[in-house]
């Protein structure tokens, strides 16, 4: 079996005020084992306040969602979710990318 995948590096970019107000915490960009980039997850906030992330995606003329990137699994979805919302509060109140 391969070696897991590390995330080497992690980007966060705090969303302005104006996007804030509609859910918005910020933009994140992973590096992968320094040799992959994913950009534009996105740290929103539902209505109870609870954090979460939502992976870039493009949507057709119905509507429909279609992802650009996934994690394979649940369970690595819940992973990178879990890094990245552990994060929040140490990177919040900067308003400056972080790397």
């Amino acid at each position: 079996m391969p070696p897991p995948v590390r995330i080497t590096n992690v980007r966060f970019t705090v969303a302005p005020p104006c996007d804030q107000t509609k859910g918005v915490v910020a933009w994140v960009q992973l590096v992968f084992d320094e040799t992959l980039i994913l950009d534009g997850i996105t740290v929103r906030r539902d209505r109870s306040g609870r954090a979460y992330i939502a992976f870039p995606a493009r949507s057709d003329a119905c509507g429909r969602k279609h992802p650009f990137v996934r994690p394979v699994t649940e369970i690595v979805h819940k992973e990178i979710e879990a890094l990245i919302v552990r994060a929040i509060p140490e990177l919040m109140g900067t308003g400056m990318d972080k790397t």
